[in-house]
């Protein structure tokens, strides 16, 4: 009886692994996800890009990517050059 139940238990366990993995999908996520779940460990959600291409999953580099891209985004550009745009500015900034 005990040999039977283990044998079942055991077919249980396979064919649940199987359809996880045919659920895997070819993307990066979905195969990821299935590496966690493999090896047991944390699934990490968000990653952003560094400017080689590499994803990063620490938050300090996180943190570093996204204020780079903030402050290329909130960066200041010079006025063109319009009397009135120019009067405007010079009125603003005093």
């Amino acid at each position: 009886m005990a040999q039977e139940l283990r044998q079942v238990v055991w077919t249980f366990r396979g064919a649940a692994w199987e359809k996880t993995i045919e659920q895997a999908g070819d993307d990066w996520k979905s195969l990821r996800l299935l590496c966690c779940r493999l090896t047991r460990s944390p699934v990490l959600e968000c990653s952003l890009f560094d400017s080689s291409g590499t994803r990063r999953y620490a938050a300090k580099d996180r943190a570093e990517i996204l204020a780079k891209y903030l402050e290329e985004q909130f960066t200041p550009h010079p006025p063109p050059y319009i009397p009135e745009a120019s009067s405007h500015h010079a009125q603003v900034e005093r």
